[in-house]
């Protein structure tokens, strides 16, 4: 095993057991708990529903690394930047039979600068269940064009892969 790779794994254990520990965290924007479920954290890992896809490990990285900073966001926050609802179908159990039914499905983006960092929390919601955490990105980023300029990215406007 390659010495980052070995990095890499000892980051997403001490995450996971962060995030384990985490349960739920009172967010003043919704005058309520946010849960940290299996989906968060699997979510930081692979995107995709239906086909998950592994995240490229920089992306991986990336959100592993922030992840300390969406609680502190979320107890802190009033005001919500983004809202997005949709209609999707997701696997339900009912009877012991996993079966796919259509739902509401509501997300909310949050940004902030949490230590000198710009990051956005999403918080998703399935019906009337739990608010659960969903993802924490860089609220920017950067590229080079083929001129050799650098362009600023805003990560936006797809909650759900975001």
């Amino acid at each position: 095993m390659e010495l980052n790779e070995k990095k890499f794994e000892q980051l997403k254990e001490q995450v996971r057991q962060l995030y384990s520990a985490m349960g739920e965290v009172r967010c003043p924007y919704f005058n309520e708990n946010v849960h940290f479920s299996a989906d968060g954290f699997y979510h930081m890992l692979f995107k995709g529903a239906s086909k998950p896809k592994k995240r490229d490990p920089k992306s991986q990285r990336m959100r592993l690394k922030l992840f300390r900073l969406a609680p502190k966001l979320l107890e802190l926050t009033k005001t919500v930047q983004e809202y997005h609802e949709e209609k999707q179908f997701v696997q339900v159990k009912l009877n012991k039979r996993k079966e796919q039914h259509l739902k509401e499905i509501y997300y909310w983006g949050f940004v902030a600068i949490i230590d000198e960092r710009r990051i956005k929390v999403v918080v998703k919601q399935i019906g009337n269940g739990n608010k659960k955490f969903w993802s924490i990105i860089p609220n920017w980023g950067s590229k080079k064009t083929s001129q050799g300029e650098r362009i600023v990215i805003h990560h936006s406007g797809d909650l759900e892969n975001d």
